[in-house]
């Protein structure tokens, strides 16, 4: 098994390429982790890398990101928020380093649905800074 610094590597390899495939091998490979892993680092980890991959399919087939209006949800979008919102919950204190890293693609995630009012109280942290 693949330790968490090299999955997140090629995570990066994946999205900065734009290959789909990869993209879709390793977001399998993720979720398999997520389903087997109970250490909570690990899976806040596991969730963050998810989520930006989801954002980077969402990005490949241009999903329509108000479709949520008329039935029609964006579902890569819609996983990259609920992804970033679960690492959001779990992180250990000591990894708070990244808590401003998934705040922001939260809140770049919900705003691209327009939905402005809900990220305000995620942006605040980029304003306070």
């Amino acid at each position: 098994m693949k330790n968490l610094n090299n999955l997140a590597e090629e995570c990066d390899e994946a999205i900065n390429t734009a290959s789909q495939e990869k993209i879709e091998i390793l977001a399998k490979e993720i979720q398999e982790r997520l389903n087997d892993s109970n250490k909570n680092k690990e899976k806040f980890a596991l969730h963050y890398l998810y989520g930006n991959l989801c954002h980077a399919l969402s990005t490949i087939i241009n999903e329509d990101p108000s479709g949520w209006r008329n039935d029609n949800y964006p579902d890569y979008l819609t996983s990259e928020i609920n992804h970033l919102r679960a690492a959001e919950k779990i992180i250990p204190d000591k990894e708070k380093i990244y808590k401003y890293e998934i705040e922001t693609n939260l809140a770049n995630a919900i705003a691209k649905q327009r939905r402005s009012i809900e990220v305000l109280g995620n942006w605040r942290c980029d304003f306070n800074i």
